[in-house]
């Protein structure tokens, strides 16, 4: 459930969905040096990565934990549909505050 950007052999981001449990997954993302040349390119992979994994495990709610102090990260978040849920104090492994997530789909 993850994938790898790769530009003439350099890394450029990887990233998936890790299950928690049935029907619910956890997005991360992780971005070389080269992300920022290839930022709408890993954008729209990320986004069609989610939408085919969502569908081929059904999924109904994917989230993400995203720094508080990346600003640029909201609008990523709504780029990809998700809305915030709130601020997480104190929840990385480096003591910063982060901010869930989430988007869900209807169940049929």
């Amino acid at each position: 459930m993850a994938f790898t950007a790769i530009d003439n052999g350099y890394l450029v981001a990887s990233g998936g969905i890790a299950p928690l449990w049935e029907g619910v997954g956890e997005a991360w993302l992780l971005g070389a040096e080269r992300v920022e040349r290839h930022r709408s390119y890993v954008a729209r992979a990320v986004y069609q990565h989610m939408l085919q994994v969502v569908e081929e495990k059904g999924l109904w709610r994917v989230q993400a934990a995203m720094r508080s102090d990346w600003p640029e990260l909201k609008r990523w978040a709504r780029f990809l549909g998700m809305q915030h849920e709130g601020t997480m104090r104190a929840y990385g492994a480096d003591g910063l505050d982060y901010e869930r997530y989430a988007r869900v789909w209807q169940q049929d």
